[in-house]
């Protein structure tokens, strides 16, 4: 196996991520790359580069554009040698063992895309936290029951030759989906899929405000690409909350919804309780405002 790592980094320090990655890949004995594309859009951000210098198959890319998710992981697949490629996001954590349980899968399963799934520690008063545990922080049984469902690289082993020439769409310039959008792309070319019990830590937990504003930005990009794309719409049960929406907008009732429960009034409940019972009704409610604005002459 020729392994290449891909971390896409936006303003955090990845040191720790990147030395243990280049501790358990030298312990593996195969030849590999780490590749990271920087795009923190500032070089004050890329401080923590130095402590890294030493790791000789670490090749680290800088731009003070901030280009986003897509064009970064792009970038990095256009430069990326090897056969494998190991997708990271950069406020990812992994543990002992990371590394070798995926060589042991890619041996059995060469030509499948392997999902390791994502942990979460921290206090569940933190929304953020709240949701990743519950929500996607699933074992692999469940999340295989619907395997393309919440598709997402921030911890994935690919097999370059099932990627062919598929690339991100760096068209979506807003927050949010460039890997939902990705995965249906891989599960209309048949590519077969299997989750892992092998996950990586995610340690970039926003506070509860922060994390609304994000998850607005992605509702919003959700609701664009809804309208644009024939792909999302011809797969919209793969997408929960958006399959969700579409039943019950047969019998009017987000627009009902909407109308009678002021959204501050939603939002206050979310912030004060971290209940993901409001949480769910606070997003579609923003699904649906975003649908209504993003559509012409919409008769939602």
């Amino acid at each position: 196996m020729q392994l290449s790592v891909l971390i896409p980094v936006y303003r955090l320090d990845a040191g720790e991520l990147l030395q243990r990655l280049h501790t358990q890949l030298e312990a593996a004995g195969i030849s590999y790359e780490i590749l990271v594309f920087d795009d923190s859009g500032a070089v004050a951000h890329y401080h923590w580069h130095a402590a890294v210098s030493y790791i000789q198959q670490l090749t680290i890319y800088s731009d003070t554009g901030n280009k986003g998710r897509s064009s970064a992981r792009n970038h990095l697949l256009s430069k990326a040698s090897g056969n494998y490629v190991l997708f990271l996001d950069g406020d990812m954590a992994i543990n002992e063992g990371f590394i070798s349980a995926y060589l042991r899968e890619a041996e059995v399963y060469p030509d499948t895309v392997l999902l390791g799934g994502i942990r979460y520690e921290g206090d569940e008063r933190f929304l953020r936290v709240r949701v990743g545990k519950v929500r996607e922080a699933l074992p692999a049984n469940i999340r295989q029951q619907f395997p393309f469902r919440s598709f997402t690289v921030a911890n994935a082993l690919l097999p370059r030759h099932v990627l062919s020439d598929l690339r991100f769409d760096e068209s979506i310039k807003g927050y949010g989906h460039e890997d939902t959008l990705f995965g249906l792309h891989l599960q209309d070319k048949g590519v077969k899929i299997k989750h892992l019990d092998n996950p990586a830590v995610h340690t970039g937990i926003d506070d509860d405000q922060v994390f609304l504003r994000k998850t607005d930005a992605a509702l919003e990009t959700l609701a664009g690409l809804y309208h644009q794309k024939v792909l999302l719409s011809r797969h919209v049960r793969e997408i929960r909350l958006l399959h969700l929406w579409q039943r019950l907008h047969a019998f009017r009732i987000p627009g009902l919804f909407a109308g009678i429960i002021p959204l501050s009034w939603l939002k206050t409940r979310v912030l004060k309780n971290s209940s993901l019972y409001w949480f769910d009704l606070y997003k579609l409610h923003r699904l649906h405002s975003f649908l209504k604005q993003k559509q012409p002459q919409s008769s939602l």
